[in-house]
């Protein structure tokens, strides 16, 4: 859900790169994906210099990813550990992209699992109530 409401200010043009905001996924990513409590993720994120490691991030835009959009969100993503070892991923989407909306249920699911530690079950209800109604929602003007 990083910045789903403001849709990444429309980056969605042919030849345009990612937010830079959406290198921040790849940290709550890495964590869900070695099975990383919100609180491990804390605690390990205090510990990197983060000026460090953005140092060494790259962002590349490429020509065939360009064309494959609107049809495919395409990315690849390689990460060279100190050993040497290079770990390489590529996709054509991913679930919640538009071209592979998620369902309601897995959204729920997922915000759930990541937002349980931080908050109550009520509010994590009144949340998902007014998202799933956000049409409705008044606003004080």
């Amino acid at each position: 859900m990083i910045r789903y409401l403001d849709f990444n200010d429309s980056y969605l043009a042919k030849g345009e790169t990612c937010h830079p905001s959406d290198n921040l996924a790849a940290i709550p990513a890495a964590g869900e994906h070695i099975g990383a409590t919100g609180r491990d993720l804390k605690e390990r994120i205090r510990r990197v210099d983060v000026q460090a490691l953005l140092g060494k991030v790259s962002v590349q835009s490429g020509a065939s990813f360009s064309e494959r959009f609107p049809k495919e969100m395409p990315c690849r993503i390689k990460i060279t550990l100190k050993d040497g070892r290079v770990l390489e991923q590529e996709t054509k989407d991913y679930e919640g992209s538009f071209t592979r909306p998620m369902s309601w249920e897995m959204a729920l699911q997922k915000s759930n699992e990541i937002t349980t530690p931080y908050s109550s079950a009520g509010q994590r209800t009144a949340i998902a109530d007014a998202v799933a109604n956000l049409e409705q929602v008044r606003f004080a003007s």
